[in-house]
């Protein structure tokens, strides 16, 4: 017995991408043809490029998330506290401090600048 039924989706969705590839691709015209297929290839590319740069950013994005996780997992912080004595050491004289450029003497900045 033949049953008679609608067309579903995906008959619909695979005629109407051929049609659009014939459109595309055929025509007695090779100038058009050449033109159409130009067009074609110029909005293929742009979706590629967005598509590309949208992947480019989540994976660096995983990536910057890993090194973040692997700096405080793994990292060691003693180079900022050996900065951080370097800044408060007991000797005097112009450096960088805490407070700015000026003359530190016990780690306290004394050359009268309160800016």
């Amino acid at each position: 017995m033949a049953t008679s039924r609608q067309p579903g989706v995906a008959n619909r969705l695979g005629y109407s991408i051929g049609r659009v590839i014939r459109f595309f691709l055929v025509d007695s015209n090779s100038l058009l043809r050449w033109v159409k297929r130009a067009v074609l290839l110029v909005l293929l590319t742009a979706v590629a490029v967005q598509f590309l740069s949208w992947i480019a950013g989540a994976v660096l994005s995983l990536i910057s998330f890993g090194l973040i996780l692997f700096v405080l997992a793994k990292g060691d912080l003693s180079p900022m506290a050996q900065v951080s004595e370097c800044m408060r050491e007991d000797e005097g004289g112009y450096r960088y401090g805490l407070s700015g450029y000026g003359y530190y003497l016990n780690g306290e900045r004394i050359d009268g600048d309160d800016s």
